[in-house]
């Protein structure tokens, strides 16, 4: 587990990182920018690749797209215009057999400003923030619509001997499957934005940090015993085992 803690104004901002096997380059990132306005906090997922996701220059495609989102990140402009220029850079990779082929990455970011932070999703990570002793999820956790996760059960449930990438594979580049889409996946991202008035602790993560409320509570501990929550409580059916993990949380000094 590779950890770090950092000063920025009034905010102390701790952080995990962790590949999902020791030896293997994780396809997870952070990113903590301090600028004179604001502190910005992202974590940003790879998505896995497909066996026919093109790798850019050799690199593994889900590491190479963290890496775009993260450096696009860095631009002194509102989270929405780094994320559609992330998208593009992705989008720009060459042509793909399925839309799921194409190199992605989901992320969630927040700019901490004064009282208030603005949030930006696309994809799967979570965001988490506290009021008073108890924590509740920014954004939803499922990230389809009713009627596609209908759908997908319906598949899986019909075909058990198959593997899911097949159903996933098999999806349209279609806006109406999805509520937020990780960048490189639509010829433009279904973006998720919050406003927090007032903060005074928030967490964001990729999802194999596997977070629910009881694990905000004493996130540390959690996170120093992940592999066995990973195991024991799995994203979803379709998704389980060990993962990468990335986490940052900013919490308001007295």
């Amino acid at each position: 587990m590779l950890r770090g803690t950092y000063e920025s104004g009034p905010w102390r901002v701790d952080t995990w990182e962790r590949p999902r096997e020791p030896g293997v380059a994780s396809r997870d990132a952070i990113l903590v920018d301090p600028r004179p306005d604001r502190l910005r906090i992202v974590a940003i997922d790879g998505v896995t690749p497909t066996f026919a996701t093109p790798a850019v220059a050799g690199i593994d495609s889900a590491i190479w797209a963290a890496s775009i989102v993260r450096s696009t990140l860095l631009a002194h402009l509102p989270l929405e215009a780094c994320a559609h220029a992330a998208n593009a850079a992705l989008r720009a990779s060459g042509p793909v057999e399925s839309p799921r082929d194409r190199p992605q990455a989901a992320f969630v970011a927040a700019d901490l400003m004064g009282e208030g932070v603005e949030l930006l999703r696309a994809g799967d990570c979570e965001a988490w923030v506290q009021h008073n002793e108890h924590w509740e999820r920014v954004f939803p956790r499922e990230i389809d619509t009713a009627a596609e996760r209908a759908r997908m059960e319906q598949w899986t449930t019909a075909h058990p001997d198959r593997p899911y990438l097949e159903y996933d594979r098999a999806r349209p580049e279609a806006y109406d499957i999805w509520t937020t889409s990780a960048l490189g996946r639509l010829p433009r991202p279904i973006l998720q934005v919050q406003t927090l008035v007032r903060c005074a602790r928030l967490v964001v993560a990729t999802d194999g940090a596997r977070l629910n409320e009881g694990a905000l509570v004493a996130l540390g501990d959690w996170l120093d015993r992940i592999d066995e929550h990973q195991q024991d409580n799995p994203v979803s059916r379709w998704e389980a085992g060990p993962d990468d993990m990335a986490v940052v949380s900013a919490w308001r000094r007295s």
